[in-house]
């Protein structure tokens, strides 16, 4: 067992993961079964990974997110997992949300949705010393699950490494009516980081 209580060790993932997936083409067969399944063995190799599966749109091959769910400490655990990734047909496998464009997104936690345009982000510090302040329209109707699903869209507005290797402190307000001033939206906060 390693830190955290994972296994050091991609092996048994990868044995139980590759079969699997190679009986998987589209998001149809991604059944709830197999997701739950997914999430307890990667959990398994490391408590605190997370995953997300998409359809590549220009490729049509499905691809496995492994992700560090925003914890520095997990990168390393997250890169030697996909490094261990055996080449499975249909299927990519990357390492860290990648950075995507936020326009008209919106994520759902529990019984809360945040859309991209409910979320606007105060940017200040440089280089790998960024600091976010992200103000959520109606954050504090429900904190918790507002909150996870706003982080996610900043996430994957900046990507996950970009918010792991350079934002050293991220702050968390509430907002009603119009932007606060001195804030950008998600669709421009990777443009806004400074170097």
């Amino acid at each position: 067992m390693g830190l955290l209580g994972g296994r050091t060790d991609p092996t048994a993932f990868w044995a139980w993961f590759g079969p699997e997936a190679a009986r998987r083409r589209g998001p149809e067969d991604l059944d709830a079964a197999f997701l739950a399944d997914l999430r307890s063995r990667l959990r398994t190799y490391g408590r605190r990974l997370d995953h997300e599966i998409g359809l590549r749109p220009a490729t049509d091959e499905l691809e496995l997110v492994v992700s560090a769910d925003g914890r520095s400490s997990e990168v390393p655990r997250v890169e030697a997992l996909v490094a261990a990734a055996p080449d499975i047909p249909g299927w990519r496998v990357t390492a860290l949300r990648p950075a995507r464009d936020v326009a008209g997104t919106a994520v759902r936690v529990g019984d809360e949705t945040v859309a991209a345009d409910d979320v606007v982000v105060a940017v200040s510090g440089g280089g790998d010393a960024v600091v976010l302040t992200a103000w959520v329209r109606d954050l504090d109707r429900n904190v918790a699950d507002r909150m996870r699903a706003a982080h996610l869209l900043v996430e994957h507005a900046l990507g996950e490494r970009t918010l792991v290797e350079r934002v050293v402190a991220f702050d968390w307000q509430s907002y009603g009516g119009a932007a606060p001033a001195g804030t950008v939206p998600l669709t421009r906060l990777r443009a806004a980081l400074p170097d």
